[in-house]
């Protein structure tokens, strides 16, 4: 209601002298003149025409109040019935744990949270619940599994064995690995999920979907990059979009940030998101 009157304080306080103010005075001027025709002459006098026209208005504002206190009322359902349905994403960051023995070459353990994987069998169908989001010289992309190499470097902590001429030398490569859960906590299913990652100021993101994350479900994904120069470095945007059972369409977004700070990369994730509703258009008062 506020917002509607702060965008027609004008067209309202015009009405309201017209009403008010212009309409009674035109009556009373009307009121004394002579009449064009006997047929227009009446006994009534101003004061009981003025009366008249004041149930009228009094019978107008009623009509009005109802009208808009339907609205409000219908407007109210409708949101709590959004309330009822409306998911709600939240992601949790994974840690990693390695017991990789870095001179017996063999993993004693294996990473918390991401299990291993199942032999590759001929023909597979399955739900798609994870992504590895891969950043390689500002390019981002989707994949489904890291490479053995990726592997390695995650095992390994970034210490790599690298043949140098007749031998092996022990490198330490630099690179980014960000691992996430994301859980609907909200109270219905996300239909039409995408998961959208792309540089701050990218004009053509690239995005993958999820289709339908039900209530209470969850999905993994995983930001990682060899960091071969530092073209990889910068800002960032993680974006969820996504529609309830009612078609309200809802986004969420999360800034990433790589940097290099003392000779090392910090990584820094802002998890301070509001979901934000795009589209509401069925839910607008008709002004």
């Amino acid at each position: 209601m506020r917002d509607i009157l702060k965008k027609h304080w004008l067209c309202l306080l015009f009405l309201f002298l017209l009403l008010v103010f212009v309409i009674p005075l035109v009556i009373n001027w009307a009121y004394r003149q002579p009449a064009f025709f006997h047929c227009f002459a009446v006994d009534w006098n101003v004061e009981d025409v003025l009366a008249f026209y004041g149930t009228l208005l009094a019978a107008l504002a009623t009509v009005l109040g109802v009208y808009l206190s339907i609205l409000f009322a219908q407007k109210n359902y409708r949101k709590d019935e959004r309330n009822r349905v409306v998911p709600y994403l939240a992601l949790s960051h994974m840690r990693e744990k390695s017991k990789f023995n870095l001179f017996s070459g063999i993993a004693s353990g294996e990473r918390s949270g991401h299990p291993s994987d199942e032999p590759d069998e001929y023909y597979k169908e399955y739900r798609l619940d994870r992504v590895y989001i891969i950043l390689s010289n500002g390019v981002v992309a989707f994949k489904d599994k890291l490479s053995t190499e990726q592997q390695r470097i995650l095992l390994q902590n970034g210490a790599v064995w690298e043949q140098t001429g007749k031998g092996f030398s022990l490198v330490a490569k630099e690179y980014i690995s960000l691992a996430f859960d994301v859980d609907n906590v909200g109270n219905g299913a996300a239909i039409d999920l995408k998961l959208e990652f792309s540089k701050k100021g990218c004009t053509n993101p690239k995005a993958v979907s999820f289709f339908t994350l039900k209530e209470k479900d969850s999905i993994y994904f995983h930001v990682f990059s060899e960091v071969e120069n530092d073209s990889v470095l910068g800002d960032y945007i993680l974006k969820f979009q996504y529609y309830d059972i009612l078609n309200n369409r809802y986004t969420q977004e999360y800034p990433f940030s790589f940097s290099r700070a003392d000779g090392r990369i910090k990584q820094t994730v802002d998890f301070s998101n509001r979901q934000q509703m795009i589209e509401e258009s069925n839910n607008e008062l008709p002004f």
